[in-house]
């Protein structure tokens, strides 16, 4: 379910505050019709946001976007990255980018470790409960990383 930041304190009074009952109420009635409909939240909110406003800007300068490859490894050439090495069904691709690479993999709440760095007391369990996708590893974050970026703390 994407919840966006408008819609924090009405989840969290939900039990409490009859108006934030029926926000949330709303919300859940939004997302049952949306599954019965498209069979996935069509709800722009959060990440979502973000990759849909990319997605729309590439659709727009023609830019091909490929999914169903999991990329292993960014590629290096003349001091920047210059594209990256993907699995497809059948063998390791290369992809090769003219002018960015980006990187839109869904951070990393299930990355144990990473989590037990930045979070110490909350995050010590192999298993975290989560709303985020199983496979938001923290891959992308460790490749961007190796590519001599680095992740900071926003706010």
């Amino acid at each position: 379910m994407q919840i966006g930041i408008e819609d924090f304190y009405a989840f969290n009074t939900a039990t409490r505050k009859p108006a934030s009952a029926l926000h949330v109420t709303k919300r859940l009635a939004a997302l049952l019709a949306d599954q019965v409909r498209y069979g996935r939240s069509m709800r722009l909110a959060s990440g979502n946001a973000l990759v849909g406003g990319l997605a729309m800007r590439c659709f727009e300068l023609g830019v091909r976007i490929v999914t169903g490859m999991p990329v292993r490894e960014l590629v290096w050439e003349n001091g920047r990255v210059a594209g990256a090495v993907a699995d497809t069904a059948r063998a390791h691709a290369s992809v090769a980018a003219r002018r960015a690479v980006i990187l839109a993999t869904g951070g990393f709440p299930h990355d144990g470790p990473r989590r037990a760095r930045l979070f110490p007391s909350g995050a010590l369990r192999d298993e975290v409960w989560s709303l985020m996708p199983y496979g938001n590893t923290g891959d992308g974050l460790r490749m961007g990383e190796a590519a001599r970026g680095r992740a900071s703390r926003l706010g």
